[in-house]
């Protein structure tokens, strides 16, 4: 999510930024240029999947991205192992653990692309049922997390 005044600029997974200097050639193809005062300019183009929106503040009524903005990111001081450990009494029990990972917006930002590498790491089972962890289990997940 990029600030750009009142307004905000967001883009997902999927999508390549790219920052040019002025005068630099842009690529051919994109679905996103926004140009600066000094002649830079950021371009932006989605592969395979991703998006990209534009909004103004309190404007986007996206209800994944509502849920995104109230929770911490896993890179905040804020997803802390308790706080990990608090999203199974969310009714997670019969949920897999991709599932689990990947829906509803549990953990923002976290999707197909980096589940895989999660679930390896903790060397758990994407099918494997999120109900049946042990403490010891939610740990070295939290810690692949």
């Amino acid at each position: 999510e990029i600030a750009a005044g009142d307004a905000k600029v967001l883009y997902s997974d999927g999508v390549n930024l790219r920052y040019c200097n002025r005068g630099e050639k842009l690529p051919d193809k994109h679905q996103l240029l926004l140009e600066f005062d000094d002649g830079s300019s950021l371009v932006g183009w989605v592969q395979m999947y991703g998006g990209l929106s534009a909004f103004r503040e309190g404007e986007n009524d996206n209800k994944y991205y509502l849920i995104a903005k109230e929770k911490p990111s896993p890179l905040s001081s804020d997803f802390d192992e308790d706080y990990f450990k608090s999203l199974f009494e969310e009714g997670a029990a019969k949920l897999s653990l991709k599932a689990f990972l990947a829906t509803e917006q549990r953990i923002p930002g976290l999707g197909n692309g980096v589940l895989q590498d999660i679930l390896f790491n903790a060397r758990m089972h994407p099918k494997k049922k999120a109900g049946i962890l042990t403490a010891a289990d939610k740990h070295i997940l939290f810690g692949s997390v």
